[in-house]
């Protein structure tokens, strides 16, 4: 970084060492005052990227979320009908372990796309978890200097 400081004297004398040396200390406030003001620029713009990151991870958990769940209910009803006999009669394989399978992975997605949603939510109304300790043998919250730590 360069700058240039100009200083001039009304009664056109030269500088004593003590007035160049203060001349200096300003050009060296100046110069930290510029760069301070940089690097507060670059945070306020990582800042502001890292909000606009938030918001299209906020956005994409939303709608990945809703679009896996058309598909998730799809082959929820077919596995259902499969097993209510819909389509005829099973063979004991895939009535006993392969329809139960798809159930088991229906309902692990099923979270996974409940959670998503969540998080999606808890981004958007910017909301906080508040951790609070908890006397399960009393079923109420503590007061934190009961918790021990």
């Amino acid at each position: 970084m360069v700058a240039v400081i100009s200083v001039t004297s009304s009664s056109h004398h030269a500088f004593s060492e003590a007035e160049l040396r203060r001349l200096v200390a300003v050009g060296h406030l100046g110069g930290l005052a510029i760069a301070n003001a940089d690097r507060f620029a670059a945070v306020a713009d990582t800042a502001a990227r890292a909000r606009a990151l938030e918001h299209a991870k906020s956005r994409f958990l939303n709608l990945a979320s809703h679009e896996m769940r058309g598909p998730l209910t799809v082959i929820a009803g077919y596995a259902a009908m499969l097993r209510s006999g819909d389509f005829g009669p099973l063979d004991e394989r895939l009535e006993t372990t392969v329809i139960p399978a798809i159930g088991d992975k229906v309902a692990e997605l099923s979270r996974i796309v409940d959670r998503m949603l969540i998080a999606a939510r808890i981004e958007e109304d910017h909301s906080r978890l508040v951790v609070v300790p908890v006397d399960l043998r009393r079923g109420r919250c503590c007061p934190a200097s009961a918790t021990g730590s």
